[in-house]
């Protein structure tokens, strides 16, 4: 009997430490995980400098690349946690106001807030260059998005909106980037305006961990306009004593626009984009029959499917080399119920060179299945453009 009490005693005390190990275990693996997400990389490590510097000064360059005596100083002050001011100041615009022996206030003065890895841009107050006296506060309502987070594989992407009502598809995505030969993780963002028969040039802004905005470039042409020359630290704050000389100041809201977000749209689409694309690489015409719907405007010439297929298969014997593939993401914008407009980046190959094209699909649905009604790019939307005008 003494011998029965030691072995169920002896278990309880075994199945006691245990449950004890069992729970400094999950311990151990919470603290391990609140540790991990702690010194996991965050938004904020790629927008302030490591060493709490918040003053950086820019060179603008020509188009040849070298200096000019233009500057552009970036001030980052704290407002709390989540919320910061920068402080922006252009030598060229406050030597023009003290040349015109102006004393007026000519730097602007952004309010920008982080969330969930994000950053937003929720006011701009700005001088009026056509009246310095006169200064407006501009409200993005909804907060802009002015920088996502990427994740490790993927490309972030979203729909921003300038005060000067230009439309903007921005990417962002982790890259390397070379400092004095010393390699730095970074952020490249990349802006790409919409919605405008002028082709403009991508710009480029790379965000390096530990320091901040590094450098501003045009995608197209390389072409580096903005450059951090250094960086210090100042304690002081902004003193803001806007003078409007009786001026009202104005306060405009800006709507910013939106992707859409129904996943069932990219479900239903995005197969059919992929069908399209893959058919110009295996000369698959059985693919192009099945997505063209029966009449397709063709980089603005209205065809029959036949014809259509007719004039991928001419270029296909053309150019026996031809490749091409989707760059980045696509973005999907509901023209109505039944059509939806796909813009994205197609990069051709031919004979070694390479191409990209701002492209487009626009997908409506015929007899309860989307087809490709329309194909074209902005480029040949512009020359279509100039060329109506010049006709007028």
């Amino acid at each position: 009997m003494k011998r029965l009490i030691f072995i169920c005693a002896f278990i309880m005390l075994v199945a006691c430490n245990n449950q004890k190990s069992s729970n400094n275990h999950n311990v151990s693996l919470e603290i391990s995980k609140k540790i991990e997400k702690s010194l996991a990389p965050k938004i904020e490590d790629f927008l302030f400098s490591n060493d709490g510097k918040n003053i950086s000064e820019f060179n603008v360059l020509d188009d040849e690349g070298n200096k000019t005596e233009i500057k552009t100083t970036l001030i980052t002050e704290m407002l709390d946690k989540n919320n910061f001011r920068v402080i922006e100041r252009n030598s060229l615009i406050e030597k023009i106001n003290n040349d015109l022996g102006g004393n007026y206030d000519v730097k602007s003065y952004s309010i920008y807030t982080i969330k969930d890895n994000i950053l937003f841009q929720t006011s701009i107050n700005n001088f009026d260059i056509k009246s310095p006296a006169k200064r407006k506060m501009v409200v993005f309502d909804p907060p802009s998005i002015i920088l996502k987070f990427p994740d490790q594989s993927n490309t972030a992407v979203w729909l921003y909106k300038e005060i000067s009502g230009d439309e903007f598809q921005c990417t962002s995505e982790f890259v390397s980037v070379d400092l004095n030969g010393i390699i730095k993780r970074a952020i490249k963002l990349t802006k790409r305006i919409i919605g405008t028969d002028v082709i403009w040039p991508n710009t480029i802004n790379y965000y390096v961990e530990g320091i901040g905005l590094w450098k501003q470039n045009m995608e197209s042409t390389g072409q580096v306009f903005m450059i951090l020359n250094r960086q210090w630290q100042s304690q002081e704050k902004t003193q803001i004593t806007i003078e409007h000389s009786g001026e009202q100041e104005t306060t405009l809201k800006v709507v910013t626009p939106t992707i859409s977000s129904n996943l069932s749209f990219r479900d239903e689409l995005y197969p059919i984009i992929e069908d399209w694309n893959s058919a110009h690489n295996s000369s698959n015409f059985d693919k192009f029959d099945k997505v063209f719907a029966e009449t397709v405007s063709f980089y603005h010439v209205k065809l029959t499917k036949f014809e259509c297929i007719q004039k991928k298969q001419g270029l296909l014997l053309k150019y026996p080399d031809f490749e091409q593939y989707i760059k980045g993401e696509v973005i999907y914008e509901n023209i109505s119920n039944d059509e939806v407009k796909c813009s994205f980046t197609k990069c051709v190959k031919i004979e070694s060179k390479t191409t990209d094209y701002p492209s487009y699909l626009i997908i409506k649905k015929e007899n309860d299945k989307w087809k490709i009604s329309t194909e074209s790019d902005l480029i040949t939307d512009k020359n279509i453009a100039k060329r109506k005008t010049k006709t007028r």
